[in-house]
């Protein structure tokens, strides 16, 4: 359920900034549409890992999460492309 709540608040966080740097809605805000989520998480979450990780856990959770966005994202654009 914390994904969910951080996924909801950080979304509107960014949603916030990204109307104030007037870019439209729908269109990408590259990269904090691919680490939105997982920072939201890792906010939530930090009363309970606290010492469980450091600080290089947590960039490889962003930059990872980040990565497998991109890559999920081409791939399913590819997917389309082909099957149409």
């Amino acid at each position: 359920i914390w994904t969910k709540v951080s996924n909801c608040f950080w979304g509107s966080v960014k949603s916030f900034f990204k109307r104030r740097a007037r870019i439209a809605p729908g269109k990408s805000w590259f990269p904090f549409d691919c680490i939105d989520y997982s920072v939201g998480t890792i906010v939530i979450s930090l009363p309970w890992t606290v010492g469980v990780f450091d600080a290089i856990d947590y960039a490889v959770i962003v930059v990872v999460s980040a990565v497998l966005h991109i890559a999920v994202n081409a791939g399913v654009k590819l997917y389309f492309k082909l099957a149409s």
